[in-house]
């Protein structure tokens, strides 16, 4: 039987700016073996989110890791990830999850 390697699923705290939080990313992606990253915006404006997501994603993908953006399927389509994150979907209010689907089929 093969022996599986375990790997992280990193969550960033809210990133406002992604030449101050690189460095802290690069550190975290280099200190094991990580599937996924999951960037939080502190921004709410779509041209900060995308230069955030387009800075970090690289160093993410260049270890191997998935890139995905908490919330904004928008977001995460414009700029390059490889999804999106979604809160706050449930039985009772699935609009949320379905935007996203819609947005995000077929490729992500």
């Amino acid at each position: 039987m093969a022996e599986t390697i375990p790997s992280l699923y990193l969550i960033t705290p809210p990133v406002e700016q992604a030449d101050s939080f690189a460095p802290i990313l690069e550190a975290a992606l280099d200190a094991g073996v990580i599937a996924c990253v999951l960037v939080r915006l502190a921004v709410r404006d779509e041209g900060s989110a995308k230069k955030i997501i387009r800075t970090l994603a690289p160093l993410a993908v260049e270890r191997g890791a998935a890139i995905l953006v908490e919330g904004e399927a928008q977001w995460a389509l414009r700029s390059g990830a490889d999804g999106v994150h979604i809160n706050g979907a449930t039985g009772e209010n699935p609009a949320p999850l379905n935007e996203a689907i819609h947005k995000m089929k077929p490729d992500y």
